[in-house]
């Protein structure tokens, strides 16, 4: 096991694929969690120091689903040219709060 979510601020049903960076990192979204919005997150996982150990989970943006922000992320993640992550979320955005967003997260 990589990492047990407790459903709270880091996050709770992860769902889509996961992508590495160079470092051996790996980033991906949960559908809820993350706050009191309870909108989803984006999140790395940082590797253990010791072989088989936890990895360490940093909760890179928790989705709000208010003022122009996107809520569930749905998919996976894919990087972009300059590093930056890509995404979708299923709600959230403007002038339709339940028309969906795709986002930019830059490192």
């Amino acid at each position: 096991m990589l990492h047990a979510f407790q459903g709270g601020d880091d996050g709770i049903y992860p769902t889509g694929y996961m992508v590495f960076d160079r470092e051996g990192n790996l980033y991906g979204t949960t559908q809820t969690g993350g706050g009191e919005t309870k909108g989803g997150t984006v999140y790395r996982l940082k590797p253990s120091a010791q072989n088989g150990g936890e990895w360490t989970e940093t909760v890179l943006h928790a989705f709000t689903g208010s003022n122009g922000d996107g809520a569930v992320p749905f998919s996976g993640l894919t990087w972009g040219k300059w590093n930056d992550l890509y995404g979708v979320t299923f709600e959230g955005g403007t002038g339709c709060q339940a028309c969906g967003t795709a986002f930019e997260l830059r490192p």
